[in-house]
């Protein structure tokens, strides 16, 4: 892969890296500024994989749609990641379903929202948000005026928490839970 600068898209779904292997992608992605796409479901990465990654991703200004669904790596790991995704501007489409984000990650997604402005749609299905979690979300929505799919099936968002925190207000939002 080094050496392909025009390189847009990297699918290494499902392939085990792990967290040793988060060490090769981002020694990949510094030679690849016009990416586009990246993902990385299903890859066994952890908090340790994640944090490297989260140090690579500023390098990805091109970044449009990326996908970590399927990865362990809980609230705290998320924090950094949350904070690389705010200096990717061009992020259209974020997966980060069954990741283990929690209610405590799920502010870090509130600063991923304010961030992206161009975020058009994100999937969190699967990550033990609950309440607390879809408040904080909700109090940056008004900002997030490209958004318009957001995925929260598989959480403890229950529709009382969802109307209560006035998410389906959000005018061209479709919101799957």
């Amino acid at each position: 892969v080094r050496g392909r600068t025009c390189l847009s898209r990297l699918d290494l779904d499902s392939t085990g890296l792990g967290d040793v292997g988060a060490r090769s992608i981002v020694g990949v992605l510094g030679h690849c500024p016009s990416l586009a796409q990246l993902s990385l479901g299903g890859n066994l990465f952890g908090a340790s994989g994640v944090r490297r990654l989260s140090e690579a991703l500023g390098q990805c200004e091109a970044l449009e749609g990326f996908d970590l669904s399927g990865n362990s790596m809980g609230p705290q790991a998320f924090g950094r990641l949350a904070s690389a995704l705010g200096q990717c501007k061009g992020l259209r489409s974020l997966n980060l379903s069954r990741c283990g984000v929690g209610d405590r990650g799920a502010q870090n997604v509130a600063a991923v929202l304010r961030g992206c402005s161009g975020l058009e749609a994100i999937d969190l299905r699967g990550n033990l948000i609950g309440a607390e979690g879809v408040r904080e979300m909700a109090r940056v929505l008004p900002q997030c005026t490209a958004l318009n799919q957001l995925q929260l099936s598989g959480n403890r968002v229950d529709a009382e928490s969802v109307l209560e925190n006035r998410l389906h207000m959000h005018p061209t939002m479709h919101i799957e839970f």
